[in-house]
């Protein structure tokens, strides 16, 4: 095995962890992870490009060839691979090439992550393997950090799993990148609305991830507003799904009657 043979290996070994770590179950039958592999490797603007083929075969070996000029403006549309632009970018490629749904294209760059792109190579291969995000994202502002903690603790307790950034987010994580990922490993989200919500700024972002992810998966993802006290719901959240609560306990059953799931599709 050559060095690059030995590259190849390396990432689809450190795929395999974050695979094994989050999906033990399913390794056997993953996609790149149970096949022989193609890899086809090429650049632009100073971003390498990998794109792994699933061929099928049960041993996995590596077969290699480039992909030249192949790549180039009138494929891609942007002067430069940014992590702003990378999905789309990553889509019009998957098009360009025919790739299946178990194939992937991984971009390292100094404006990557590497990291993060095998996450995204994750989520993709968890639809075709038909695994459906589950968490519920708990979003709401610091000083009501007590009632939704509380709220956390029973909806684990009944056997969902949450993102609650206490809890879920890493010291010195970024924060938005954080935010992205946990909505992609969710079924919906909560926003607590309470008489210490002065404007929507402060969730702002998290707003408008919520709306993209309803967007992009507009039934196996809900827009969870949680009203507590004697305050007005924000005009952006009105539209979804709101319920006025006094309670945990009337803030954790209208919540769980609104998921698109129910806990024994957890298990």
């Amino acid at each position: 095995m050559n060095e690059r043979m030995f590259m190849y290996q390396g990432m689809m070994n450190t795929y395999k962890s974050i695979v094994e770590k989050n999906h033990q179950s399913y390794l056997r039958n993953w996609p790149l992870l149970s096949s022989s592999i193609s890899v086809q490797v090429g650049g632009y603007a100073g971003t390498d490009i990998f794109i792994f083929k699933h061929v099928g075969r049960i041993n996995q070996i590596f077969h290699e060839k480039g992909i030249g000029d192949d790549i180039n403006k009138s494929v891609v549309n942007v002067d430069k691979i940014t992590n702003e632009n990378k999905q789309e970018v990553r889509y019009l490629i998957e098009q360009y090439l025919d790739l299946d749904d178990k194939d992937g294209v991984l971009f390292l760059s100094v404006d990557i992550p590497f990291q993060e792109e095998y996450y995204l190579l994750m989520k993709k291969h968890e639809k075709v393997m038909g695994i459906k995000p589950n968490k519920i994202f708990l979003s709401h502002k610091s000083a009501n950090k007590d009632f939704v903690r509380n709220v956390n603790t029973s909806l684990k307790s009944i056997g969902y799993s949450t993102w609650f950034d206490e809890e879920s987010m890493n010291a010195g994580a970024n924060l938005n990148r954080a935010i992205m990922k946990g909505f992609a490993e969710s079924c919906s989200v909560v926003f607590f609305i309470t008489p210490e919500f002065k404007d929507e700024k402060y969730i702002g972002n998290e707003i408008d991830h919520a709306v993209d992810e309803k967007l992009n998966r507009p039934e196996e993802f809900e827009i969870i507003t949680i009203v507590v006290g004697d305050c007005p719901v924000p005009k952006i959240l009105s539209k979804y799904v709101w319920k006025n609560v006094s309670t945990e306990i009337e803030a954790l059953t209208e919540i769980v009657k609104a998921l698109p799931i129910k806990v024994r599709e957890i298990y």
